[in-house]
Order: structure tokens, then sequence, then C-alpha cells
């Protein structure tokens, strides 16, 4: 999935994901990271967050930081500082840990 979003485009990504989940392949992660940044690199930021949201019902087993950590970056990157501090909130209160790439420590 990784590759196939760096390099084999986003339909290709979208390909891959739907193919897994009608195969019943376990949807990891790290894939569902991969369908956000994706999302994210297309500028279509809505449901990228929206995968994410999704994401917090999935039963995955790993932390879900990371995803959420692209999806401020893109906000951020933008100058949506309303949009930062909403997913901020967000990751919060549905127990998404922070990590050191969320939060810059303070100099």
């Amino acid at each position: 999935m990784g590759i196939a979003t760096t390099c084999g485009g986003f339909k290709t990504t979208l390909e891959l994901y739907n193919l897994a989940k009608s195969q019943g392949t376990y949807i990891s992660t790290v894939i569902v990271g991969c369908l956000v940044l994706g999302y994210i690199q297309h500028d279509r930021l809505l449901q990228a967050e929206r995968i994410c949201e999704d994401a917090l019902k999935m039963d995955l087993k790993t932390p879900r930081t990371r995803m959420w950590n692209c999806l401020l970056t893109a906000y951020a990157l933008r100058r949506d500082l309303d949009s930062v501090n909403r997913l901020l909130y967000r990751m919060r209160i549905t127990g998404v840990k922070y990590d050191a790439f969320t939060i810059l420590p303070s100099r």
C-alpha cells in the first residue's frame, strides 16, 4: 500500500484497499494510513478526515497517531489553525495518543 500510495497513484491505492476488504484481509493501521495519505495528497482532506474518524471504530492493533499526524500536517501547511486545533481536541477526547510529531516541544 505504501508503494502504491507513493508511486502508483491514488487510484491504485483505492483499488488495493477495496481488494483487501473484498477478500476479507485484515485492514491494518498501515493500510488505513496509506488511504488517508492518498486522500491528503489529492487535496481531499475531508475524505481523509472521514477515514481517520472511521478508523476510531475499527479493530486496529497499533496506534492511529500517524494517520492523524498526517492530517494535522496537511491542515497546518494550509494555515488552517482552526482545523488543527479541532483535530487535536478530537484526538484527545477519543484517546488517540499524541507523540513527538504531534506536538513539538516548546523551546
